[in-house]
């Protein structure tokens, strides 16, 4: 379980440093990320690929991101 927590805090950190590459390859080949349909980038992201595509979509809604 710990090893899990280390995993995410690091995903966390690389976003923060717009590391995304770094971000990406601790995801698993079957992450899925869902976010409500009312949002302007929602909807579910299933692997590295689609994660790149939420990406592109919430930066182009929100034009920084900090990591508290």
């Amino acid at each position: 379980m710990e090893k899990h927590i280390e995993i995410v805090k690091r995903f966390y950190q690389e976003l923060d440093d717009s590391n995304f590459p770094g971000a990406t390859k601790l995801l698993d080949e079957e992450f899925m990320l869902i976010q409500a349909e009312s949002l302007p980038y929602g909807g579910k992201y299933a692997g590295v690929t689609e994660i790149q595509e939420f990406f592109g979509k919430f930066f182009a809604f929100w034009k920084s991101f900090t990591v508290v």
